[in-house]
């Protein structure tokens, strides 16, 4: 065969590949500027008039990102840690499948069992408290995995560097292999806020959908905690229910810029741990 009519026929069966990716991108494109442009100058206008459930709702999304943070980022970055350098092979292999099915479970599961143990077995009803501490629990097995990815790309000889001048299999660990991954578990960490920014699910069932600000100070912020408050997300979706299109497409402008924002800093992030 002719290599110019190779040549042809390989660039012929890549035409749907191309096509595929193409629309990919063209329909995503479509979709972001959509928001955007319909969401852009409604944003502008509730800024403007002060629209109280903008100001408590992005506090209630921050409030929720950091509580559930506080508790899953340590625990997910030891058990991590574990698994990467400490598990048998046969505990990797199941912890991983184990790992990966429970991640994959939809979030409205998670904020059932969340309410029915934080809410009503503990008492926190619906509260940014039993979303966070939810949310905690939902974001574990994906952070594990993201953890353990990030410090298994560590290089082998700065562990067998360490162990080499003495240092145990766990101090080596602690002190050379988790600040040697700092960039990918700051990566992952901003990866996990950036799927809080999103839920709803789970928290429609746990924090509430309450609207209301905090009230002064520091006690009135900790009393909040204490009561029903809804994130951007679920904001956004009290807006589509009730037909309130332009401030949804103002609630979802800017969740996209939001999430854009992490996810710009999450890419810089895993550049730098890759240098």
């Amino acid at each position: 065969m002719p290599h110019s009519r190779r040549k042809l026929l390989r660039g012929a069966s890549a035409l749907p590949l191309w096509g595929a990716a193409l629309f990919s991108l063209a329909l995503m494109a479509g979709l972001v500027l959509l928001i955007l442009a319909r969401g852009l100058p409604e944003l502008g206008r509730l800024i403007a008039a002060r629209e109280g459930w903008l100001l408590s709702c992005t506090l209630n999304t921050a409030i929720l990102i950091l509580l559930s943070l506080i508790p899953a980022v340590p625990v997910a970055i030891g058990a991590a840690a574990w698994l990467a350098y400490f598990a048998p092979v046969s505990v990797k292999r199941a912890a991983r499948a184990l790992l990966e099915a429970v991640s994959g479970l939809p979030s409205i599961l998670f904020g059932m069992f969340g309410y029915l143990l934080f809410g009503s077995l503990l008492g926190l009803r619906y509260s940014l408290l039993t979303g966070a501490l939810t949310l905690s629990v939902m974001l574990l097995p994906g952070a594990v995995l993201a953890f353990w990815e990030a410090l298994s790309q560590v290089e082998r000889p700065l562990l067998e560097s360490a162990l080499g001048l003495g240092a145990g299999l766990a101090s080596a660990v602690k002190t050379v292999i988790v600040p040697s991954a700092a960039a990918g578990l700051f990566a992952g960490t901003l990866g996990l806020a950036r799927q809080i920014l999103g839920e709803s699910a789970a928290l429609i069932f746990t924090s509430g959908v309450g609207a209301a600000a905090p009230g002064p100070g520091a006690a009135g912020l900790i009393a909040h905690l204490r009561e029903s408050g809804a994130s951007i997300a679920v904001q956004l979706y009290r807006l589509v229910l009730n037909g309130e299109n332009g401030p949804a497409f103002g609630a979802a402008a800017f969740l996209l810029l939001l999430a854009g924002l992490l996810s710009f800093a999450a890419r810089l992030a895993a550049e730098r741990g890759r240098r």
